[in-house]
């Protein structure tokens, strides 16, 4: 009903403006790009402009300005030229429904992974295939789509009919405007004053720089080698690593906080989990499915053991070494299916791993500084595997605490040694912090067959545990790089009488120009492999920090979109979400009183009803 009333809202809004044209879009006797016989563009009469809507902060609006100018300088000989209108970031997606719903709006406008849906269900954006398919300054403007990141496009590939990405009538919506990747960002000096030395090594690389300069490093990204400590910025922390060396950091530099990060996905993506899972269904009320929460689900997940030979079949879909088990195929294993695979923690476990992190002992109503307490179960027999307890481990702030500076300036200011952000405040950072800072790699969650280790404690203290022999660093069950990436695509509103220009706009943007004159202003990364391969090696040549940036390319290759993404709005996220990153995480309310609330249990009835017919 909430979703009916607030279209009903946007249909109504639009008929008031339906008389009220601006200079954007109505009947200006615009003429669209033509082509003649030898497939060369043809000049307009006059001068045309393509309206470019969109919103950001002023890096980003600077760099949408440019590219407009750049557009307009390339092709003023053809007499057209893009103009950008900066539009409100408070309300952008509302307001812009109200304007592509109306009979004036913009010809080319910013959509978000997580937008989109919405205005492709409402018929607002004009589908991309047929563009894609004849483009035809391919060459000139070195616009290909299959030399672009999946992860990026992929996410703008939308079945409206059936709300999923893998329907019969899915097309591309929209083209990234560029890349980009989380990444863990550090404060280089208290890791230099805490004693720990920092290595730059893939994995792969570590048996021969060993061999070749006499050193014992460990394919671990936290080690020690006699008195040494050292931090491996090449490789994934797991969950206790991280936590250890966020106390380690407060404890040696007097920071307030050892780590931040606002996002859950991290940690439920690299077992394997999610906050809603999709369930195929014979029901002729759905189209095929149906959506349901998972966020607390306590049943474990599967991964295919490294070393399976060939292909194993759950429930008629093929696995091989390496792969996770679906939400749904999980609940059809057996155990002698399961004897090929390893078992990875629930989506509860890793939900409350990330809920742990801000929580305290001082915080009475968490007894004793206890998150959650609750047993894992196998999903296919409902057996309970293991009782599990996470304690909390008082290394990170509550948005309440960090919300009105933020997450760069946290770090900037030094309250806190490491955080999870984008590739975006790399500009940010660079113009105003005063320390050296670098970037690794996401967590992923990882057990070591360790004689010392890693262990955090029933008070929620991680500590290292000497055994006094050398550690090892064989990993016994690995979970799989998961992270999250924020992303926005240029797209063409369906009411425009300039589709061909509008497209024109989009291949330079999009193309070499467009994605070369974006990177260089700091504000993203190339879309396509080989230019974003070498732009980064050519700002690691002229040491532009940050000097790691190898792994942002690792991660624009794994990382997927939030939960804004996955339906076409977020009635079904709002109201848990308000309370999660409200009461909740501000330890006003417990994990208890989260599950246990009308927000939670609506949302199953809400998720069902984006797959009705």
């Amino acid at each position: 009903m909430k979703r009916l009333q607030k279209i009903i809202c946007f249909i109504l809004c639009a008929l008031l403006l339906a008389s009220c044209c601006t200079f954007a879009a109505c009947s200006d006797n615009r003429a669209d790009l033509e082509y003649d016989e030898e497939g060369n563009m043809k000049p307009a009469d006059k001068m045309t402009t393509i309206y470019v809507w969109g919103w950001g902060e002023t890096t980003e609006i600077s760099a949408m300005n440019s590219l407009a100018q750049a557009f307009s300088e390339k092709y003023k000989s053809l007499n057209y030229q893009a103009k950008f209108v900066q539009k409100p970031s408070n309300g952008y997606t509302d307001s812009l429904t109200i304007s592509l719903s109306g009979s004036s709006g913009p010809d080319v406008f910013l959509a978000g992974d997580g937008e989109f849906k919405r205005w492709a269900e409402l018929g607002y954006i004009e589908p991309l295939d047929e563009y894609i398919e004849t483009s035809t300054t391919k060459e000139e403007n070195k616009f290909d789509l299959s030399e672009m990141y999946e992860q990026q496009t992929n996410r703008y590939y939308y079945d409206a009919n059936t709300s999923t990405s893998t329907g019969p009538d899915a097309h591309y919506y929209g083209i990234p405007r560029g890349s980009g990747a989380t990444a863990i960002y550090y404060n280089k000096a208290f890791m230099n004053e805490a004693g720990i030395n920092i290595i730059s090594l893939y994995e792969n690389e570590i048996d021969g720089y060993n061999a070749q300069n006499g050193t014992s490093y460990l394919k671990k990204a936290l080690f020690k080698v006699g008195d040494q400590w050292y931090f491996n910025n090449r490789i994934p922390m797991n969950w206790v690593e991280c936590a250890f060396l966020a106390q380690m950091l407060q404890t040696e530099n007097g920071c307030d906080y050892g780590f931040l990060t606002s996002w859950w996905f991290n940690y439920g993506f690299s077992i394997g989990g999610d906050c809603i899972q999709y369930v195929s269904s014979d029901d002729p009320a759905y189209t095929g499915g149906y959506y349901t929460f998972t966020l607390y689900d306590n049943t474990v997940n599967y991964k295919v053991k490294e070393d399976y030979q060939g292909t194993l079949q759950v429930n008629g879909n093929d696995y091989k070494s390496g792969e996770i088990i679906s939400y749904e195929d999980k609940f059809h294993l057996d155990d002698t299916l399961a004897a090929n695979c390893d078992i990875l923690p629930s989506m509860r476990e890793a939900f409350t791993e990330y809920m742990s992190l801000a929580f305290s002992d001082s915080q009475a109503m968490y007894s004793s500084g206890i998150v959650d307490t609750f047993d894992e179960v196998c999903p296919y027999n409902d057996r309970v595997l293991g009782s599990v307890t996470v304690k909390a481990k008082s290394i990170a702030p509550n948005p309440s605490v960090f919300k009105a500076d933020g997450r760069a300036s946290f770090l900037m200011s030094g309250k806190v040694a490491m955080i999870v952000d984008l590739k975006a405040i790399c500009t940010t950072l660079s113009n105003g912090m005063t320390d050296e800072w670098d970037v690794a790699p996401m967590l992923q969650y990882r057990e070591y067959a360790d004689d010392s280790s890693f262990v955090c404690g029933s008070d929620g203290v991680c500590s290292y545990v000497d055994n006094g022999s050398q550690d090892k660093d064989e990993v016994i069950v690995e979970g799989i790089p998961g992270a999250h990436s924020g992303s926005s695509s240029w797209a063409i509103w369906s009411k425009s009488n300039l589709k061909n220009a509008a497209w024109l706009f989009i291949e330079f943007a999009c193309g070499e120009e467009g994605q070369r004159l974006l990177a260089n202003d700091g504000f993203s990364i190339p879309n396509q492999r080989g230019l974003a391969a070498e732009i980064i090696a050519q700002d690691l040549a002229n040491g532009k920090a940050p000097l790691n940036q190898q792994i942002f390319l690792d991660g624009i290759e794994y990382q997927t979109p939030g939960d804004w993404w996955y339906l076409s709005d977020s009635e079904w996220i709002d109201d848990w979400a308000n309370l999660l990153n409200g009461d909740i995480r501000n330890a006003k309310k417990t994990l208890q009183d989260f599950y246990d609330s009308k927000q939670v249990s609506d949302t199953y009835e809400v998720l069902k009803n984006y797959t009705k017919k």
